[in-house]
This record gives structure tokens, C-alpha cells and sequence, in this order.
């Protein structure tokens, strides 16, 4: 299910199912890390089904999954320290339109040629979905959460 009354002027550069489903071995071991019980601890609950099985992917289109949508103004591109020495912009700042909070990002992109779509002043929209961790919070005694790019929307 995707951020829903997307304007026309909106381009999707990121959906993180894709990513998911190319990527076996990582659903494979975050999938093990879930069933593991000498790690009660670590990984995903599994509130939704496992990670990257076709029930998880379903809840997650479906909106099962609880999402956060951020929306704001790009207004800052440049790159990290990488450690393979990269010097290209990997990274945006966000001025949330709600908060006026200003945020960093990855550049997450499912088409690299699309990277330039990434730009100082262009609206932006990011869908997370928030899972939950086996792993609890001391002060509040709730499992932690883990939040996680959904999908991005940029004006073009």
C-alpha cells in the first residue's frame, strides 16, 4: 500500500520490498535470528510474520505493518566519510514540514541513474515501517522498535 494521494508531480525512487525480495540470504538470517532461542534478546519478534516471508510482505503492503510518513523539504545533499572512499552524495538532510525538525537519510534507491532526482529544495515524502524487536526497553517495559525505509517519494 503505498503513501496514498501521491501528487502526479511525485516520483517513487524507493521501495524497500524489492530490496527484500532480492536478498535472500539476509531474509534467511534475519529469519533464523527471529526463531533462534538462544538469542530471546536479539532480532525481530516477529509481530507480523517473519521477515521477508510472503505473510510479512503481505502485511506490509496491506498496511498491517504500523508505517510513520514523514513529509518535508530536502535541504541538504552531500556525501559521508565511506569507508571504500566514495566521495559522492549518499546522504540527504530534511526539514519535516510538521516540526520544522531537520533530519538525515540515506539516499535509499531502487534505480541508481534516479539519484538525481535528489535535490536541494525538492519535496519529499518517506514512508517507514516500524517492526518490533524481541529485545525490551528497561524504563517503559515495551519491546523496542525498529524503523525502517518503506518507500521514498521525491518531486521531480
Amino acid at each position: 500500500m503505498p503513501i496514498k494521494n501521491m501528487p502526479k508531480t511525485m516520483k517513487q525512487l524507493y521501495s524497500a520490498i524489492p530490496c527484500i525480495e532480492q536478498d535472500p540470504e539476509h531474509v534467511k538470517g534475519a529469519q533464523e535470528l527471529t526463531l533462534d532461542p538462544e538469542f530471546p534478546d536479539v532480532g525481530l519478534k516477529g509481530t507480523f510474520g517473519l521477515f521477508g516471508s510472503d505473510a510479512w510482505i503481505s502485511n506490509l503492503k496491506k498496511g498491517v505493518i504500523p508505517r510513520q510518513i514523514i513529509m518535508g523539504r530536502i535541504v541538504r545533499v552531500y556525501a559521508t566519510n565511506n569507508m571504500d572512499g566514495c566521495r559522492k552524495p549518499n546522504v540527504i538532510d530534511i526539514k519535516v514540514d510538521e516540526s520544522n525538525e531537520i533530519f538525515m537519510e540515506w539516499m535509499h534507491l531502487n534505480v541508481k541513474s534516479q539519484k538525481k532526482y535528489y535535490r536541494v529544495g525538492k519535496e519529499i515524502h518517506i514512508s517507514y515501517y516500524i517492526e518490533e524487536l524481541k529485545s525490551i526497553d528497561e524504563q517503559t517495559g515495551q519491546h523496542d522498535q525498529l524503523k525502517c525505509v518503506y518507500e521514498i517519494y521525491v518531486e521531480t
